[in-house]
């Protein structure tokens, strides 16, 4: 390049003119730098924005669901229906405990611990609606009878209750009731079950962990000795 050359670029530079190649080198004053002279600054290209996929194209690792059958649905002596929420198969598939993979057994108990939690309050508002109607009923029928015996000798309160006890849609709603309380009660001993199966867990983590410190142990003092033993000989020799 010529001096004549040479002292053109030096006033396209002082000027803010673009030079030969201009993807490649800018001014100072074209990126906003001051007091850098006629020092050129390499241009660097931003790095392209990729647009934020879709979730569905997000890779996600992907999530083992523990699918369970649908909760059974009793009939009453009354002829409605009660939910039963758990499967006593199931119950015992997830309280199982895999010894080979103990991992996946810890990880995946708080879940199975809170879905049996959620079916015994489930289960529970059963229990108490089904007593609540019980009481509504009761009140109900005793007024039946006490509005029958108008005119007639007035009935004591035991003969009240028998004939309410003796009513036919009381005795459904109890039967009703020893049904719900029931079921109440299975899935309150399943969520026990979880939390015995909790304590296990750890029992077995606890055991599992000691026996690989006592190999650590074990081969720490191999290792110990090994290397005594290799001081020893060549001390000796």
């Amino acid at each position: 390049m010529s001096d004549e050359e040479m002292e053109q670029m030096l006033m396209d530079l002082d000027a803010g003119t673009p030079v030969a190649d201009a993807g490649e080198v800018v001014t100072a004053a074209s990126v906003g730098v001051s007091d850098v002279g006629r020092e050129t600054v390499s241009k660097v290209k931003p790095p392209a924005v990729v647009p934020m996929s879709s979730g569905a194209d997000v890779p996600v690792e992907s999530v083992t669901r523990v699918e369970r059958p649908k909760p059974e649905v009793r009939v009453s002596s009354d002829g409605t229906a009660l939910n039963v929420f758990i499967d006593s198969d199931q119950v015992k598939a997830d309280i199982s405990i895999n010894l080979a993979d103990l991992d996946t057994a810890m990880i995946e108990h708080a879940g199975m611990e809170l879905h049996y939690a959620s079916q015994t309050a489930h289960a529970r508002r059963q229990y108490e609606r089904v007593k609540s109607a019980i009481e509504i009923l009761e009140a109900k029928l005793d007024a039946e009878v006490r509005t029958a015996a108008v005119g007639d000798k007035k009935p004591t309160e035991a003969s009240i209750r028998a004939a309410v006890t003796a009513d036919r849609r009381y005795s459904a709603a109890q039967s009703k009731l020893i049904d719900a309380q029931h079921i109440w009660k299975l899935c309150e001993a399943a969520e026990n079950a979880f939390r015995s199966r909790k304590d296990m867990l750890l029992e077995v983590a606890r055991d599992r962990r000691k026996e690989r410190e006592g190999s650590l142990r074990v081969r720490e003092n191999e290792d110990l000795r090994e290397r005594v033993s290799g001081i020893l000989k060549g001390g000796a020799s």
